[in-house]
């Protein structure tokens, strides 16, 4: 069912061409005032992937080139610089940052981070690498980073992070510590499968940082994060877990993302934000209020009933001659438009 309000394609006829990139300078940014993209109580934002450019349709704007999709060139601190002012230029207020901006890559990994199907001994030796990196690394560093994103303006509300299979219990407690030290109270947890969700719990419980589960589209693999009774066995695990709503990923494995979102929403950390052309496989990633997703139902809902739930923008679908910068912005002013009607 078409959505009854304006598509994104009709709210930015007449406007793309007005969007350009800032030119102000990354070194003149610092002490600007905080960024608000609270709109009628609802927490807006986006995922840092989402400034990378995407293919149309392609669902893959989490990813891009380098560490954390961020491009290869750059340090830490130059793509931390770069994700700040892609938040100033875009009015992004709450951010979910790519656990790659900070953490070294792993060569020969599988997808987001989780352990591949072949191991090879590429992959061990840099898996042991990654692993003394997060025992290792002194919280100063992510206490650092939290500061820049403060300075900015900008609420580092959230970051994306693999549980791999094969993380030792040491190693979660390190990253438990490294999500503190960058204060955070909320990951989404990206690849990482429900069969490590009890080894977890005692570590989420002790340093009160929730797990937002990231659904996926894999429904018929119940260790994946892809079923309403995969969800709900997460959530039977601990009261400390909640499920970041996936609302794509969730519709291309055949569920309905906005019965779910209606009946669970006390559960639902944040939702990741995009729409599709249909639910079911073979479902193609659409504008924002083009597809059958219901965005703008769950925006006035989330508004209207009070719900502490943030609507965090993943984008997976991209205009011809816009930036991923712009066409982040052009899906923020319509999440605005939709609340503010």
């Amino acid at each position: 069912m078409k959505s009854p309000f304006l598509s994104r394609r009709q709210f930015g006829k007449g406007v793309a061409t007005a969007l350009a990139a800032s030119t102000l300078p990354i070194s003149g940014l610092w002490g600007s005032a905080i960024i608000d993209s609270t709109v009628k109580g609802v927490k807006l934002g986006a995922i840092t992937g989402s400034f990378n450019n995407v293919v149309a349709g392609s669902g893959g704007a989490g990813g891009g080139t380098g560490r954390g999709g961020r491009g290869p060139a750059l340090s830490t601190d130059e793509a931390i610089d770069q994700a700040i002012k892609n938040c100033m230029d875009t009015g992004v207020g709450f951010v979910e940052l790519g656990s790659g901006f900070l953490e070294p890559r792993v060569q020969g990994g599988g997808v987001g981070g989780q352990v591949p199907a072949t191991i090879t001994p590429e992959y061990l030796k840099s898996r042991e690498e990654i692993r003394q990196w997060r025992l290792n690394t002194p919280a100063s560093f992510f206490q650092d980073v939290r500061k820049r994103f403060d300075s900015g303006g900008v609420n580092l509300f959230s970051m994306s992070y693999t549980f791999g299979d094969d993380m030792t219990d040491v190693e979660i407690d390190a990253a438990f510590k490294q999500m503190q030290a960058l204060g955070i109270k909320l990951f989404q947890t990206n690849q990482t499968r429900v069969s490590i969700g009890l080894r977890m719990a005692p570590y989420a419980e002790k340093y009160k940082i929730t797990p937002g589960w990231h659904t996926h589209q894999q429904a018929n693999n119940p260790n994946e994060v892809s079923s309403p009774d995969s969800l709900a066995s997460l959530l039977a695990m601990s009261p400390q877990f909640m499920i970041c709503l996936d609302i794509g990923h969730f519709a291309v494995g055949g569920n309905d993302p906005y019965a779910w979102f209606q009946q669970n929403h006390d559960r639902i950390s944040h939702v990741h934000i995009k729409d599709q052309s249909s639910i079911g496989a073979g479902s193609t990633a659409a504008e924002l209020g083009d597809g059958v997703l219901h965005v703008a139902d769950m925006l006035k809902t989330v508004r209207d009933n009070h719900y502490p739930i943030a609507c965090i923008i993943e984008r997976e679908y991209t205009t011809p001659g816009l930036t991923g910068t712009q066409e982040t912005k052009k899906q923020m002013d319509w999440m605005k438009m939709v609340l503010e009607s």
